[in-house]
């Protein structure tokens, strides 16, 4: 089978064996805090363990991995147009908006409340490693490491899917398909961001500014998310719900679009830069 020829780590089954073991690792972290709280261990440690030291360590090893299989490849992490960053955050914003009617479904608003996260303690701690550690480890695994391996190996949707789809499957909890939802979206976009900027900075970028929303969402809503009625029968209540989705549905290609031309201008300008040097020499 073509898929078995791909020798750039990761190819697509590498990929999903590696997904395996990250549910599995979620599920071991889960049990080894319940483990830790029975035993009356400090939460900060629990959480320095479970969400910073392992992770890193994951991160580490797979990385060290991938630049033992494919010649010292390096992460690519430089400085960002200032530009691109505010059409990606506002194209990732009218994401959020365009999926958020789907919050107003009952038994998708009953789900929410199963994953919120209760944050009356070490909330400090928690914020550092929810907008800023995580956000920096996950884009390093499922962008840098993860999709630039399938880049090399298959087109760049395919690449983009499986890495986007992997990056939701890690984020179920416990066994939430509306969380699966919420990131898989997130990591297709975020996955398109780097393919086309080549750039973590971007990415990392993004997860922190969705990842600061989320927490300040959970800060307000103490980990009790309010359910909100949707009355299919009402013809206004759909009306209202469907132009939602689709005009920033729109707007998100609409921003995607000017990401795309500035990209174009900005490469344009290096390579004419590059003619200047060439010339001068």
């Amino acid at each position: 089978m073509q898929l078995l020829k791909k020798t750039f780590f990761p190819n697509i089954w590498e990929t999903l064996l590696f997904t395996i073991f990250l549910l599995g690792e979620v599920y071991l972290s889960k049990q080894l805090g319940d483990f830790l709280k029975s035993s009356d261990v400090p939460e900060f440690l629990i959480l320095t363990m479970k969400n910073i030291l392992l992770l890193s360590l994951i991160t580490y090893l797979v990385y060290r991995y991938q630049q033992y299989r494919n010649s010292n490849t390096k992460l690519e992490i430089s400085k960002v147009n200032a530009m691109i960053v505010l059409f990606s955050i506002y194209a990732h914003f009218c994401i959020i908006i365009a999926i958020g009617p789907l919050t107003l479904i009952p038994w998708f608003n009953e789900a929410l409340k199963e994953i919120a996260v209760p944050l009356e303690t070490n909330i400090p701690l928690k914020a550092a490693i929810v907008v800023f550690i995580a956000p920096f480890l996950e884009e390093v695994l499922f962008r840098g490491i993860i999709q630039r391996g399938l880049l090399k190996n298959y087109s760049p949707w395919i690449a983009i899917t499986v890495s986007g789809l992997a990056f939701g499957l890690c984020h179920i909890i416990n066994g939430s398909v509306v969380q699966f939802i919420f990131t898989a979206v997130y990591g297709l976009f975020w996955g398109w961001i780097y393919y086309k900027t080549r750039n973590l900075s971007y990415t990392i970028i993004l997860h922190i500014f969705q990842n600061g929303i989320t927490f300040i969402q959970l800060l307000k809503l103490n980990g009790a998310p309010q359910t909100n009625e949707f009355d299919f029968e009402d013809p206004i209540m759909m009306v209202r719900t469907i132009s939602t989705v689709v005009i920033f549905s729109l707007s998100a290609l609409f921003f995607n679009k000017l990401i795309i031309l500035k990209l174009n201008g900005q490469n344009e300008a290096v390579e004419e830069n590059r003619n200047k040097i060439s010339i001068t020499e």
